[in-house]
Order: structure tokens, then sequence, then C-alpha cells
């Protein structure tokens, strides 16, 4: 649905915002950070029903922007 990228000391930051339906037929809304550090991929995922989405859309979006790596 979304993504965008922002340089924050010397490394790049990617924040992914996107829809799944799980097997039991479920809608989630996710939001995942995810950067890469002494050659090893860190993420940092967040997921909620589309339901409670409005109601949490601004702390999670809070939340995977404060996600950082060393």
């Amino acid at each position: 649905m979304t993504a965008e990228s922002k340089d924050r000391d010397g490394k790049t930051y990617y924040l992914l915002e996107y829809e799944i339906e799980l097997p039991n037929q479920l809608p989630r809304h996710n939001v995942a950070s995810v950067a890469v550090s002494r050659g090893k991929l860190f993420t940092f995922n967040l997921s909620t029903t589309t339901d409670r989405w409005s109601k949490v859309k601004d702390t999670f979006e809070v939340a995977a922007r404060s996600f950082t790596v060393r």
C-alpha cells in the first residue's frame, strides 16, 4: 500500500505499510520498518486486524519510525 525510505545515521530505513489476508480469511494491516546493519537484515513488524487499524494507525507509525539499528 505504501513504502518509503529514509536515511538516518548512515543507514537506510524502509517503512512499509501493507495488508494481508490470513488463511482463515481474516484481513490484517501491517507496518514494518526494515534496515541492514553489520551485514544482517533487521525488521520491526506491527500487525492488527483491519477493523482495529484506524484506532492504532498513529501509534504504529510512531513505533515503526522509532526503530533503529546500530
